[in-house]
C-alpha cells in the first residue's frame, strides 16, 4: 500500500492536507487549522462529506462524494475534510549547534479524526518555506509542526570562560567552572515565547562531581521530563530534561533582550584527565 503524502499550507494560518492515490482515498485526511484571531474562509463543504468508524486497531474514512481519479497510474489527492485549530507560537533555539531560532506552532488535535503520519510542506502567506514531519496524532493529542526559521528572532552565544582551581584540605580535587552567556533579541512587535537548550555534562564516574549553579532550579525542574516529548507547552523557567539538557525558557516583550547566564563546575581528583563525549 502506497504511504500517504502529506501536505501542509499556511497563509495567516497552518493547514495540513493528506492524499495519495485513488486506492489509499481511506486513508487520507486534510486538516486546517487557523493561526491568530483572524478567521479562514473555506469554500462550503458537504456536512455528510466523510464519515469514520473506529476498529479495534484502526479507523476506516469513508468518502461519501465521489471524485473522479484518472487511471493514469499517477497518484492523486482527493480531500477528505478540513478543520480549524488554534496553535500556539512558540520558539526553540540550540544556540551551541546554531544561532537560528525556530518557529514552531503547538496545537491539540480536537477532531474526531486520527492524523496520519508523513512529510508536510509548509507554507507561509501562500510561499513555500520548508519541509516537516508530522506525526501519528490521535484525536485530542498535542502535537509539534515546525514553521522554518524566524530571522526575527537573534540569538547572540557569546565564548565560553573556563577557570580552574584545586579544592579540598586532606584530599586534593580539581575544579573546572564553566560560563557561558547567551543574549536572545526579539525584535517582533509582540511578545514570544522562546526556549534555549544548553547541553550540561553528564558524569558516568562517581569520582566526577557536576554541579549546576546558573541558574537555579526548583526540586521539580531538576531530572524532569523532556516536556516537548510529553507533548506540553513550556512555561517560563529553566528545567532538566531526562537527557541532562537544559531547557530555559523566558517569555520576551516586543523590541527587548535578555542575557541568560549558565555555570557549572566539574569535581575530580588531581592527576586524572576528564574527557567530554558527545552521546546521540
Amino acid at each position: 500500500m502506497p504511504r500517504p503524502m502529506p501536505y501542509m499550507m499556511r497563509k495567516t494560518a497552518v493547514s495540513a492536507a493528506f492524499g495519495g492515490s485513488s486506492d489509499t482515498e481511506e486513508q487520507m485526511l486534510q486538516e486546517q487549522c487557523a493561526v491568530g484571531a483572524a478567521p479562514v474562509a473555506f469554500a462550503p463543504m458537504s456536512p455528510t462529506l466523510i464519515a469514520a468508524s473506529e476498529t479495534v486497531l484502526s479507523t476506516v474514512f469513508v468518502i461519501a462524494r465521489p471524485a473522479t481519479i484518472p487511471s493514469d497510474s499517477s497518484e492523486h489527492k482527493v480531500t477528505i475534510t478540513s478543520m480549524e485549530m488554534k496553535p500556539t507560537m512558540i520558539h526553540e533555539t540550540v544556540p551551541a549547534k546554531s544561532t537560528n531560532v525556530f518557529l514552531i506552532a503547538s496545537m491539540v488535535n480536537s477532531s474526531q479524526f486520527p492524523f496520519l503520519p508523513g512529510q508536510a510542506n509548509v507554507y507561509l502567506n501562500n510561499s513555500f518555506i520548508s519541509k516537516s514531519n508530522i506525526k501519528a496524532v490521535c484525536p485530542n493529542e498535542r502535537f509539534m509542526c515546525s514553521l522554518g526559521v524566524d530571522a526575527a528572532i537573534k540569538v547572540e552565544y557569546k565564548p565560553a570562560h573556563n577557570f580552574s582551581e584545586q579544592i579540598g584540605l586532606l584530599t586534593k580535587s580539581s575544579s573546572t567552572a564553566h560560563e557561558q552567556r547567551i543574549i536572545v533579541m526579539n525584535t517582533k512587535s509582540e511578545n514570544i515565547l522562546i526556549t534555549v537548550k544548553e547541553h550540561i555534562p553528564k558524569s558516568t564516574d562517581d569520582k566526577i562531581k557536576i554541579k549546576l549553579f546558573s541558574p537555579e532550579l526548583g526540586p521539580k525542574m531538576a531530572g524532569d521530563v523532556d516536556s516537548m516529548k510529553k507533548g506540553e507547552l513550556p512555561t517560563p523557567g529553566a528545567r532538566l530534561n531526562s537527557s541532562h539538557n537544559l531547557e530555559w525558557t523566558v517569555s520576551l516583550q516586543p523590541s527587548s533582550e535578555t542575557e541568560l547566564y549558565i555555570k557549572w563546575t566539574v569535581e575530580h581528583p588531581v592527576g586524572e584527565t576528564v574527557e567530554y563525549r558527545e552521546v546521540f
